[in-house]
Parts: C-alpha cells; structure tokens; sequence
C-alpha cells in the first residue's frame, strides 16, 4: 500500500520523487485510516480483514493527507532538500553557540550534522503530525499511542 502512495506521489511531484523520511509521515495517516475499518491491537491487524474498495479508499486518503501536508514543505522533500540544509546549518550554529566544546569534538570526530538531525527533524515533525491526528480524532485506538512511541525509539 505505501509503495503505491510513493508511487503516485513521485509520479505527481518529479521534482521530489520519492525522498528519505516520506514514509515515517504516512505512518500516523495509514493508522488513523486503518483504524476505522480494524479492531484490536496493531500487530493484530491484517489487510486481508479489509476489502480491496476499503484498501484503495484508505490508499487515497493517505496519499492526499500527506501532499497537503508536504505542500507546505516542499523544499523539505525535493532533491538536495535545501529546506532541511538550512535547519541543519541552523541547528549546527545553535550547538556551536550554546556548547562549543561539544561542537569541536564533533568536528574533531568528523560527525556531520546532517547523518544524525535528518533524523530527529523528522522525529518532531512525526510527534506534531501525530498529536495533530490523536487530538482531532478521539476515536484513536489506543494502540496507536504505543506505536507512535515505537517510532520514536
């Protein structure tokens, strides 16, 4: 289901294509919609429980959630990913300023930003996403909390 979401999507938006970090953003969407059709806890659930109609419903509503939600940052997801260049440039600068002992040891040890922050942008981005969705949608099973913090971990 998620490669014909990142299908559609890089086949609407060349320029992005299919960018690193997509899929942890579709994964609060896919459980909200899945949630309406499945019971019990996530690792219970089997898209075999689901007719196809269902499945290709939850498929579209999961690939428009997360174009409007990319529309807002696209040079976030488009190659080079200048947006999030410039947060790591910024974030580099912050631990320069607040822990400059930290800083050179980091460059010392030639640890770019850029190996560990995508990582953590996308972290914060998937809490926002997620806190968005559970505070809309009261109906969350509570399954879901646990697995937002096994996406976190």
């Amino acid at each position: 289901m998620m490669f014909s979401i990142f299908m559609y999507r890089a086949i609407r938006h060349p320029a992005s294509g299919y960018v690193q970090g997509i899929n942890d953003l579709v994964t609060p969407f896919l459980v909200v919609f899945l949630s309406e059709y499945l019971e019990g806890s996530i690792d219970s659930w089997s898209m075999y429980d689901i007719p196809s109609k269902k499945i290709s419903n939850i498929e579209a509503d999961c690939y428009w959630c997360l174009s409007k939600l990319l529309d807002g940052m696209q040079d976030h997801y488009t190659f080079a990913q200048s947006g999030i260049q410039r947060h790591v440039f910024r974030l580099k600068e912050l631990v320069r300023r607040i822990d400059e002992p930290v800083s050179r040891h980091m460059e010392d040890q030639g640890l770019e930003f850029l190996q560990f922050s995508f990582r953590w942008f996308n972290c914060l981005l998937i809490c926002e996403v997620s806190s968005l969705v559970a505070s809309s949608a009261r109906w969350l099973p509570p399954s879901y909390h646990s697995l937002v913090g096994s996406l976190l971990d």
